[in-house]
């Protein structure tokens, strides 16, 4: 994956995003822009492959389990979307490496991953 990847395109005082991140030798490319329900299944397809090393990671996994929908327990279900929170910014992050897949190159690999990561999932 080169450099850094973002979902949308903002401008603000110093100019869009692709002009102050070029200004600071940032590259980066932009994520595709699916439907959100694809995007969730393409995190859930990702994470049964995935090796996290869970000490780096600590605070991405944790955004993980705590991501999740409220219940609306008048109607008996659970709404549509999810909980925009801190977790939300985790999760989000996770479906953007999972839709952007294809783009991933030089993939390092390990001899012994149990040794280092938390199987995902």
């Amino acid at each position: 994956l080169d450099g850094v990847w973002i979902h949308a395109y903002r401008l603000n005082a110093q100019g869009d995003d692709f002009a102050v991140c070029a200004a600071l030798g940032i590259d980066f490319g932009v994520a595709p822009n699916l439907p959100f329900d694809d995007g969730i299944n393409a995190t859930r397809m990702l994470l049964p492959t995935c090796w996290i090393d869970a000490g780096k990671c600590a605070a991405g996994l944790e955004a993980l389990e705590h991501y999740r929908k409220d219940y609306n327990s008048r109607l008996g279900e659970y709404k549509a979307v999810a909980v925009h929170d801190w977790a939300s910014h985790g999760a989000d992050a996770l479906r953007y490496l999972a839709v952007s897949t294809d783009k991933l190159s030089n993939t390092p690999t390990i001899d012994d991953p149990y040794k280092y990561f938390r199987r995902a999932g």
